[in-house]
This record gives C-alpha cells, sequence and structure tokens, in this order.
C-alpha cells in the first residue's frame, strides 16, 4: 500500500502512515488520508480531524523577600499545575534573558541559595512525564543590599584602656561592633587594638635622717615609695619607682675643717666621705649609740655626745717607744652574725688613716672575745701632738676609716703622746676625752 496525506502541511512525511504533526498554534486541523493498493489502483479514504489546545503548567517563582543582605540566604519556590511534572532551577548572573546555567541538584520545588554576594536571576524549566519542556518560567531577580565592614586600627599604652562597643578594652585583640542601617542589613566596625609596653624601672635607696635627696624635682627627707614618670618614644609613659628609706645614723667627731687632709684635719664630714653607719642598736661599741644628721667635726673629738664608749682612755699614760698601749674595749653584737671590729691610729698626724696604721682588724663570732686595743707604739710616731684615733664596728668585713656601713658604730678619740725633751724614754701618753 501507499500513503498520501492532504494537507501536507506541518507534517514530517505526508506519504507514511503515521507522520509527526509539528503544532504551529492552538486550533481545529483536519487531515485525508488517501491508502492506495498498488496492485489494484484502488484507494479508499479517511479524514481526520484534531483541535489543539497547549498544555500551561503555570510554573511560577514565589520569594519571601527579592532583596536580601549581602551574605544572606536566599529561599525561593515554585508553584505549577499538573501531574508527572519534573523542574529544573537555573541561574545567571547576567540578565533575566541569557547566561542562565543549571543548578546541580536544584530539582525540587524549592532552592535555596547560600550566602549570596551579588545580584542573581533564577528560572525553572518544568517537564511532562515524558520528559518534554513544557514551561519556562519568568525570571526573578535576587537583589543584594551590601554590608560594610569598616577595619579601624587602634594602638593604647599598656595600663591604658580604650571603650568600644561600651566595653572598656585592655587587652590586644580584634574586637567587633554591629550596626544597623536604613536598608536593614547591618556594618560593622572591626578594631584591631594594639598595646604598647610600658616599663617600670625599680630603685631602692637610703639616706641617714637630716640628709636631702633629691627625686624627680623634690627633696625627700622622709621613709616611702616614689614614683616619677618619663615619657618614651613610642608616647607611652615609662615608671621609675623608688623604694626610698630614712635612716638613723652614726657619725664620727673627729676634726674636719676642709676638703683637703692635714695635722688636726680629719675626713669626718658627708661631703668629705666621713665614716657613718646604718644604727643597727643589737651591734654596737659600748653598749649606747646616739644618731647625727652629718659628722659631728669637733677640734676636741668630743661632738658626738656621750655615746663614746666602746674604749676606756686614761688620762695619762707613761709608754716607752716600742712599748705597748693598752686601752679596754667593749661591745654589743646579738645580731647573729660575726662582729667585725677594726680601727686606726694616726700615728705620723697628717690627716690621714693610711694603710700601715691599721692598729686593729679582728672577727668574733658573738660578742666579749675581745676585751682590749693592745698596740704597740711606732717608734718614730708623733709626739706633743693629739692623734686622731678611729675605730668601727660591723658585721661588715674589710671596712675603711671612711664611708658608709650598713649597721654598727664608729667611735673616735684623740691619743696625745708626751716624749720628754732629753730622752723618749719614757713616753708620756695623754689621752684628751
Amino acid at each position: 500500500y501507499a500513503y498520501r496525506w492532504t494537507p501536507a502541511t506541518y507534517l514530517d512525511n505526508p506519504n507514511i502512515l503515521n507522520p509527526t504533526f509539528f503544532v504551529p498554534t492552538e486550533g481545529t486541523y483536519e487531515y485525508v488520508l488517501e491508502v492506495i493498493d498498488q496492485s489494484t489502483g484502488c484507494s479508499i479514504f479517511d479524514t481526520t480531524t484534531m483541535n489543539v489546545l497547549f498544555f500551561d503548567p503555570g510554573t511560577t517563582i514565589s520569594t519571601d523577600n527579592s532583596t536580601i543582605c549581602e551574605g544572606d540566604d536566599a529561599i525561593l519556590s515554585l508553584s505549577a499545575t499538573g501531574i508527572n511534572l519534573s523542574y529544573q532551577w537555573q541561574s545567571s548572573t547576567t540578565n533575566c534573558t541569557t547566561g542562565f546555567t543549571s543548578i546541580s541538584g536544584g530539582t525540587g520545588t524549592s532552592y535555596t541559595a547560600t550566602e549570596v554576594v551579588q545580584e542573581i536571576n533564577f528560572r525553572v524549566l518544568t517537564y511532562d512525564a515524558s520528559g518534554i519542556c513544557v514551561d519556562t518560567s519568568s525570571c526573578t531577580t535576587i537583589n543584594i543590599n551590601s554590608k560594610f565592614t569598616t577595619p579601624v586600627s587602634q594602638t593604647i599604652c599598656q595600663g591604658d584602656s580604650l571603650t568600644f562597643n561600651g566595653q572598656a578594652l585592655t587587652m590586644a585583640g580584634t574586637y567587633r561592633d554591629t550596626l544597623s542601617r536604613t536598608n536593614g542589613c547591618d556594618s560593622f566596625i572591626v578594631l584591631t587594638l594594639n598595646i604598647l609596653d610600658t616599663f617600670q624601672t625599680t630603685l631602692t635607696d637610703t639616706i641617714c635622717g637630716g640628709e636631702l635627696y633629691t627625686f624627680n624635682g623634690q627633696n625627700l627627707t622622709t621613709t616611702g615609695t616614689y614614683r616619677d614618670t618619663l615619657s618614651t618614644v613610642n608616647g607611652c609613659d615609662s615608671f621609675l619607682v623608688l623604694n626610698f628609706v630614712v635612716h638613723a645614723c652614726d657619725w664620727g667627731d673627729l676634726s674636719d675643717t676642709s676638703a683637703m687632709t692635714n695635722a688636726g684635719d680629719y675626713q669626718t664630714l658627708d661631703a668629705n666621705n666621713g665614716p657613718v653607719h646604718i644604727i643597727n642598736p643589737n651591734i654596737t661599741l659600748g653598749s649606747t649609740i646616739d644618731g647625727e644628721t652629718d659628722g659631728q667635726s669637733s677640734p676636741d673629738a668630743l661632738g658626738d655626745g656621750a655615746d663614746e664608749d666602746g674604749l676606756v682612755i686614761f688620762e695619762s699614760l707613761n709608754i716607752a717607744p716600742g712599748g705597748t698601749l693598752r686601752l679596754p674595749l667593749s661591745y654589743t653584737n646579738t645580731t647573729g652574725s660575726p662582729a667585725q671590729i677594726e680601727a686606726w691610729i694616726d700615728w705620723d698626724n697628717n690627716g690621714e688613716f693610711d694603710a700601715g696604721e691599721m692598729v686593729l682588724d679582728v672577727t668574733d663570732p658573738s660578742a666579749g672575745l675581745y676585751d682590749r686595743l693592745e698596740v704597740t707604739v711606732p717608734t718614730d710616731a708623733v709626739s706633743g701632738e693629739f692623734l686622731g684615733l678611729r675605730i668601727r664596728i660591723s658585721n661588715q668585713d674589710d671596712m675603711t676609716p671612711y664611708g658608709l656601713i650598713d649597721g654598727g658604730e664608729v667611735e673616735d678619740y684623740l691619743i696625745g703622746l708626751e716624749c720628754p725633751t732629753q730622752i723618749c724614754l719614757p713616753i708620756d701618753v695623754v689621752i684628751k676625752k
């Protein structure tokens, strides 16, 4: 048999039994089929009428908010009429007509675009049960309101604070403040806080009562802790802390009339590095001690008052050159540490206690081991003059006749050696004090 469809319009092949009909528009279409028996040449005819109505599922996209804040999620859903339909979500960042690509996994009736940071367009393709695309939704655009992050860097000094977002910040770190804007989207201020070090130097110093000590423009005279604030190159303050102690001190009382030394002119005053002891009542020469504000320079070495009781001085002694001078000695030591006792006599009367003029250098683990100062009088000792004698006690060994010692006492005396004109034997020693 042979076949002929008329009209042939919209058919892919009018000469086959079952041609494909391409529907251009809705409407009524009538076609006549002629079946030809090729062996007899006879034909039979049949007429078919088709009423065509297009199927429209009416696919639409909806969203709760077509304008969102930068970085938020966009939630979209679709609606369509029909059964056995399937869907494919597509997106484009170009516009609503071009640049669409299918979204992997976007095949449901809803789709969530996460952390959207730019304007984006969506549409949905709808397919029937045979997989034919029967509808393309209109385009839905998600608009973006920008969020603003403002970075701020601040630097403060250690110990200071910076108020940010209602907090007093004292530690280095990163801090965030959230601000609301009129478009409903938050903005952020991100603070990086740096801390610069400050420096503190602690000093400890002491003076004897009556002296002046200048610190930070002040003349200090009382015990206490004092502070000076200094600026550093980084703009932060540094601190100088002085732990200051004013002690009661014991001084010598040999005559000191100038910065030089000479006969009868010793180093006794503070200005000339005279001997001074920070008083500790547990270690003394004799049994008494009192405090002074400076060396008590006096011609007769009696300026220190009644506490000169470490040595017992006799009014006169007859001692031959090379003879032995013995003076009773007493002292107190309850410190628990050995007492160091050192003494000098200015044999040459030059106002200095020279290295060879040390006449006593002993250590007593407690007190009472030594009960006298015993010394051989040099044959060349100056006679007819009063010679200075200085004795010191403390827990510190290797003292000198000068300077500051922590603890103990100093006592000064004058000793006069009288030698007859004709002969120096015996020597008449007269002690003045």
